[in-house]
């Protein structure tokens, strides 16, 4: 019997942990999402500085050097750009492969608002996370492996109660 309260609370740790999952890997997305709009802004800059420097170069008021360092500024401004949309990418990925999703499947998770909604149906909280759970091979084998516990328990709990055997015949005697 405790082999099955143990699974059980495994199966249990397995759901908290999936909502864990799910959870972090939305915020990892929303922190990347911010990310890329950061990087997107600094590499507007980065441009309008590389043309103001460029600018004075040719009114005579500013050097080669300013001009260069803008330069380096613009680019390592593109680099962050590209590595903001890798890990983009790689958020979107972590967020679909903890809702069950192939880890190709584009999401775009809207930012979290400040104030909570009013009321949530319990019942269409309950669908969601039944629709996550389903998905899910892992949880699906603790459950296989619960119910083949709570069978394995049922079975030895039957081999307490006595045993009742009948048998029976029926002869019939032909007189000619």
């Amino acid at each position: 019997l405790q082999t099955v309260y143990a699974t059980d609370f495994q199966f249990n740790q397995s759901i908290q942990d999936a909502l864990l999952a799910v959870e972090t890997a939305y915020y990892g997305l929303i922190s990347a999402q911010a990310g890329l709009e950061a990087s997107e802004a600094s590499v507007k800059d980065a441009t309008m500085v590389l043309d103001t420097a460029k600018e004075r170069k040719n009114a005579g008021v500013g050097t080669q050097l300013d001009v260069l360092q803008a330069q380096v500024s613009y680019d390592q401004s593109m680099y962050r750009l590209a590595q903001s949309k890798g890990g983009l990418k790689t958020a979107q990925g972590r967020l679909a492969q903890a809702a069950g999703l192939p880890a190709d499947t584009a999401l775009q998770a809207a930012a979290p608002i400040a104030e909570t909604p009013g009321e949530l149906a319990a019942q269409d909280i309950t669908q969601i996370i039944n629709e996550s759970l389903q998905r899910r091979p892992d949880i699906a084998a603790l459950r296989a492996s619960l119910a083949a516990k709570q069978s394995a328990v049922k079975v030895a709990g039957s081999s307490l109660w006595p045993s009742l055997y009948l048998n029976g015949s029926v002869n019939r005697n032909y007189y000619d």
